[in-house]
């Protein structure tokens, strides 16, 4: 599920994790949601809901960077820190509607922003 890569000489930490795509009945949006992450988006196609997903996925990463709270946000979201692995809390997702695609996103985290 995790993985430890180098990158310009600074470990990273890379943690897979679902993002879904769905659709209510009678509704014109496909939502993509992200419960590991806490990330939800939408889009009137599948391919804007996955254009949008990696918008708001940019946006956050840049944002926990930017406030130097990855971690603290990490761990509020349930995950598991350790010093060669970040690991998602598991959710049990029950879809109520149609869902209509999923797929893992990787996540990668310098252990710099885990101290």
């Amino acid at each position: 599920m995790d993985t430890k890569i180098v990158l310009q000489n600074e470990t990273i930490l890379t943690a897979s994790v679902p993002v879904y795509f769905f659709k209510f009945k009678g509704d014109d949006y496909i939502y993509a949601e992200c419960p590991a992450l806490g990330i939800n988006t939408d889009g009137l196609t599948l391919s804007e809901a996955k254009r949008m997903f990696g918008e708001a996925l940019s946006l956050w990463i840049d944002y926990t960077r930017r406030k130097n709270n990855i971690k603290k946000v990490l761990l509020e979201l349930g995950w598991k820190i350790t010093k060669t692995a970040v690991i998602p809390k598991e959710y049990e997702y029950k879809v109520p509607m149609e869902l209509l695609a999923s797929k893992t996103q990787n996540i990668q985290v310098p252990i710099s922003m885990l101290n």
